[in-house]
C-alpha cells in the first residue's frame, strides 16, 4: 500500500492517507488539506531525494518555497511509502530508502539519471543545446539544480493573481512584489501556456481566449467586430478557470509532470459550472492517466466525483454499460479502487476515510450530513413560518 502518515506539522495533529491515483480532500479552513497536498508534492521531488542522499544542508528549501517550513515541531513525524521508495522523517531528521537499490550510490545515480534525462527531453523540445554529460550537468550547478524539480503541477488557489498580470510576468519581476514561488512559478507556466496555444477554446464556458503581441483576452462581438476583453476585466470565475485549464493542458501536452495538484477547483464558479469543471479535469485525468488530488470546500464538488465513481462501478457490468454511458460517458467515469477521499477537520476524527469499503463510492451518510443540517434548520423555519400565517 502506498501511503503518507503525519504527526503534529502544522495543523496536521494525526492524519494517515493511503494514496491511489486520484485523491480528494474535504475540509474547511484551515483544517490542513492544502499542507498534506503541498507534502505531497514535496515528496515526489527526485531532486529533493538526490540532497537527502548526499547530506545536503538546504534539504528545508521545497518546504520554505511552499511556505511550510515553520509547521515542523520537536515530535513531528513524517512517513511516506510510494512504490519502492520510502520516506521518514523523525527525530528532526530525514532518511529515505529504496526497495530497487540496496546502497545511497546507486539510488542517487539512478535518480540523478532520471533528472537528466527529463532534462534533455525538456531542451530538445525548445531546440536547446544538449550536448553537455550527466557529471557536467550536475557539477556546474545547472538553474534546475536551484529550484523544485517536482514531479507534480501544483495549482494553488491563489491563481487568480494570474490575471492581474496577463501582459507579462516581466513587468512583476521588474516591480519587486513579493510573490510566494509557488504562485510565481504558476505564473510562469501561463506565460508559456499561453505562447503554446495563441488562441485557446475555454470548454467549460463556452468561450475562446486569444493572446497575440497586440492584444490579450476573451473573444467577444462588438458593434459587429471581434475584440478582445483583458483577462483582467473578466469575471472572477473565468479569470480563476482559464489561466488552470491553458497550464492544465499545456503541461499534459509537453508531458511535463506525472500528475498535478488542484486547490478549490471550485473557486468562483456557480454550482453547474463547478461540476462541469470536475468532468473536464476528471477526463484530462482519465486520457493522460496522471494522479490526480484536488482539495475542496465544495460539498456540491464531492457529490459529482461519487456520480463518477457510481458511473464507473455499474459501467463494470456489460449489460448496463451502454445505459450508463448514456446517462455519463465513458470519460467522466472514475473506477472505484482507484480513488481516495478523505474528510479532515472533524474532533473526533480529524482525518476520516469517506470511501465505503462496499460500494467503492463516497459513504452516503457524509454526502447527507451538510443536506441534512439545512434540512433540520429550514423545517424548523417553515414551523414558525406556518405560525405567522395563523397569527
Amino acid at each position: 500500500m502506498n501511503y503518507l502518515k503525519i504527526k503534529n506539522f502544522g495543523p496536521v495533529k494525526d492524519a494517515t492517507i493511503e494514496l491511489k491515483p486520484f485523491l480528494v480532500l474535504i475540509g474547511g479552513q484551515g483544517t490542513g488539506k492544502s499542507t498534506i497536498a503541498k507534502l505531497l508534492s514535496i515528496f515526489q521531488d527526485y531532486l529533493w531525494y538526490v540532497h537527502i542522499l548526499e547530506n545536503k544542508k538546504d534539504i528545508t528549501l521545497p518546504f520554505f518555497l511552499f511556505g511550510i517550513l515553520e509547521y515542523f515541531h520537536d515530535d513531528t513525524y513524517l512517513e511516506y511509502k510510494k512504490n519502492d521508495v520510502h520516506l521518514e522523517y523523525k527525530h528532526s531528521k530525514f532518511s529515505i530508502t529504496s526497495s530497487k537499490y540496496t546502497t545511497s550510490e546507486s539510488f542517487c545515480t539512478f535518480l540523478k539519471k532520471c533528472i537528466f534525462d527529463e532534462h534533455k527531453r525538456l531542451m530538445l523540445d525548445l531546440n536547446l543545446d544538449v550536448s553537455e554529460s550527466l557529471e557536467d550537468f550536475f557539477e556546474k550547478g545547472n538553474n534546475l539544480l536551484n529550484t523544485i524539480n517536482r514531479s507534480l503541477l501544483y495549482i494553488p488557489a491563489e491563481r487568480n493573481f494570474a490575471s492581474q498580470f496577463s501582459r507579462g510576468l516581466a513587468s512583476i519581476i521588474m516591480t519587486g512584489v513579493p510573490i510566494p514561488t509557488i504562485t510565481m512559478n504558476y505564473l510562469s507556466y501561463f506565460e508559456k501556456a499561453r505562447k503554446y496555444f495563441t488562441t485557446y477554446e475555454v470548454p467549460v464556458l463556452n468561450l475562446k481566449y486569444r493572446y497575440t503581441e497586440k492584444e490579450e483576452g476573451i473573444i467577444v462581438n462588438k458593434n459587429g467586430k471581434q475584440e478582445s476583453l483583458s483577462l483582467e476585466y473578466c469575471s472572477s470565475g473565468i479569470q480563476s478557470l482559464l489561466p488552470m485549464l491553458m497550464i492544465l493542458d499545456y503541461c499534459l501536452d509537453k508531458n511535463i509532470f506525472d500528475g498535478f495538484v488542484i486547490e478549490e477547483p471550485e473557486q468562483n464558479l456557480f454550482p453547474d459550472n463547478q461540476l462541469t469543471t470536475l468532468r473536464h479535469i476528471i477526463s484530462k485525468r482519465n486520457h493522460s492517466k496522471s494522479s490526480c488530488i484536488i482539495t475542496t470546500h465544495s460539498p456540491y464538488l464531492l457529490s459529482g466525483i461519487n456520480i463518477s465513481l457510481m458511473a464507473g462501478q455499474v459501467a463494470r457490468y456489460k449489460v448496463y454499460k451502454d445505459e450508463v454511458c448514456n446517462i455519463l460517458p465513458a470519460e467522466y467515469h472514475l473506477t472505484p479502487g482507484r480513488v481516495t477521499a478523505y474528510a479532515l477537520g472533524d474532533t473526533d476524527n480529524y482525518c476520516k476515510d469517506i470511501i465505503n469499503p462496499q460500494t467503492g463510492t463516497i459513504d452516503q451518510n457524509y454526502l447527507d450530513t451538510t443536506s441534512t443540517v439545512i434540512g433540520q434548520e429550514f423545517g424548523k423555519l417553515y414551523k414558525l413560518y406556518i405560525k405567522t400565517l395563523k397569527g
